[in-house]
This record gives structure tokens, sequence and C-alpha cells, in this order.
């Protein structure tokens, strides 16, 4: 993207409910950084619904866009409501992140401090990354099913009750969903990448404690499902675990938190470039970019390229 204007207008769309509810110590401390950008313009956005980062990001983009970055200020979430926004209209991705887990940035930047971030804007570069397209909604994170799903609906309750929990609600939540169901009945239907490079299906059909089809490396607050994942290579890392009782599931949370579960017997990972997930039974409970859903039958695609993204 070396070719194309550097973007000199900046958007930044604050999430007031993420994190520990920083967004007055982010927009204090944009308005303290563009005191000394005085060539560089800029605009503060609060969302005040769900989605409504969606339609903030895809009205700035028809206005404004490649001149401008348009800022996700948040979570995971927040980035894919921005990115949901965004698409296609030319403007390219910035996060600020500002959420609990922030495990979009773990992959793509070399820093996870907001403030750092702001103190670089204007010698920031770009470069394209890839989404993928889950159903009608696109993610450039991780969608995943299954037992996580699970824990992450339970963390995100914790986390409703107790903000100051943070990140370790995760590790909470996994520990209390043992407790309940912990393998769900699953179809898949694969366009696989093999390692010489050729096209092959893969057809599975059985009990999986959980799946995660990654774009980027981390989700759920730092777990590392896909240590091999990057986001500009044209494919998705699907991490497959097939049915598990009670104690090797407890065995293998440390190793997938760490990213050491690959070439365990009941891990399989592949390279994909779109699928098919069915239901055999009950919904499908998924959890994609932060975002929770119960589906029938998900449809899934890489779209090389498809985001510009400034990077720090």
């Amino acid at each position: 993207m070396a070719n194309e204007t550097a973007p000199t207008l900046y958007r930044f769309i604050i999430n007031p409910t993420a994190g520990k509810h920083r967004s007055d110590l982010t927009e204090l401390a944009i308005e303290k950084r563009f005191a000394t950008l005085g060539a560089h313009r800029y605009e503060i956005h609060r969302t005040e619904r769900p989605g409504h980062a969606t339609e903030i990001a895809r009205a700035i983009g028809e206005r404004d866009g490649s001149s401008a970055v348009i800022f996700a200020c948040g979570g995971d979430g927040t980035v894919n409501e921005v990115v949901n926004g965004l698409a296609g209209t030319g403007a390219v991705l910035g996060v600020l992140p500002c959420g609990t887990g922030n495990d979009f940035v773990r992959t793509v930047y070399g820093m996870r401090d907001p403030v750092a971030i702001l103190d670089r804007l204007g010698s920031e570069s770009y470069r394209s990354v890839d989404a993928a397209r889950f159903n009608d909604r696109l993610f450039v994170n991780v969608a995943s099913l299954g037992f996580d799903t699970i824990v992450g609906l339970k963390a995100k309750a914790m986390v409703a009750k107790a903000p100051w929990i943070g990140g370790v609600s995760y590790l909470f939540a996994a520990i209390a969903g043992l407790s309940g169901k912990h393998h769900f009945p699953m179809e898949l239907d694969l366009e696989v990448q093999s390692k010489d490079g050729a096209t092959e299906r893969v057809l599975r059909k059985e009990s999986f404690t959980l799946m995660a089809v990654c774009n980027g490396a981390y989700y759920g607050g730092g777990f590392h499902p896909a240590p091999e994942a990057d986001a500009s290579d044209g494919l998705l890392d699907l991490c497959v675990v097939r049915k598990l009782g009670v104690f090797r599931i407890l065995a293998l949370i440390p190793k997938y938190a760490g990213g050491t579960h690959m070439g365990n017997p009941a891990v399989s990972m592949y390279k994909v470039r779109k699928g098919t997930i069915r239901r055999v039974d009950e919904p499908l409970a998924v959890n994609c970019d932060g975002e929770s859903s119960y589906e029938d039958s998900i449809g899934f695609e890489v779209l090389p390229g498809a985001i510009r993204l400034a990077v720090f």
C-alpha cells in the first residue's frame, strides 16, 4: 500500500462501556495529544448502543474515505463493529486498546498502551490485513464455538457484576464452565490448504469440546489458540479440540492459554480458506470477536487484504 496517500484525518469512536469505563481518560488523552498536532484534524464520537460503532464508522468512511483513520477505542467487540462499518469505504482502521481483552492488537501491534499509540500519531505506517466473513458479518480476530464460547458468556457476566476483575474473568469462567456441558456435536466441511500448498476438502462429524477460527493469534483475554496465525497470509487457522473429559480439559487449559497445545493428540490444526460448521442437534453457541450468538449453521471464508491498518 506504499503508493497510497497517507490519511490526514483522525476519527475516534469511543465505547464508553469498554474495559473499566476508561472512556473519559481516553478522551482526555486524545485531546491532550492533538493539542500538539495542530496540522491534523480529529473528531471524537461516543457510542450509545450496541451496533452504533458500525453506524458511525460507515458514515465517516463514506464521507472521508481513504483520508481518514478510524480508531476503535474499546475492546475486540468495538474493533469488530468498526471493521463492519468501514469495510469497503477506503478508510483505515486504527485501534486504541481500551477494553477487557484487547486481543486483536496482540497480533498486529507491538504495543497495547493507548497513550503510547497516541504519542506515535503522525508517524504510523500502513499495511493490509485479512478479514474473514462469518455468515453475514466480518471479523478480524477470532470466531469460536463450544466450551470457550460458554466460558466467554460466563466471563462477560462476571465483568458486568465486577468490572475490576478484567481479563482474569476468563480463567475463573473456564473453571466454572467445567460443571456444565463441555462437548458439542458439530459437522465440519472445510477447504484446507495442505503443507505443499494444495487444496483439499476435510469432512468431520463428531463431538468437539471447542473450535476457534483464527485470523489473529489470541482471544479470551490472552488465550493463544493459533500460535502460527498471521493476519496477512490469506488463510485462517482453525483449531479443533475433540471431545474431552473434565480432567483432560483441566490439563489442556494452561497449554491452550500458553500456545503450547499444538501436537496434543486431541488437537487438530488446519490452514483454511473457507468452510461450513453445522449443528447436529441444538444451536451452536458462537463468539465472534467478543460478541456472542446462537447459530444453526456457520459459513466462513478469508478475505485477503480486506482491511488497511494503521500500525504503530
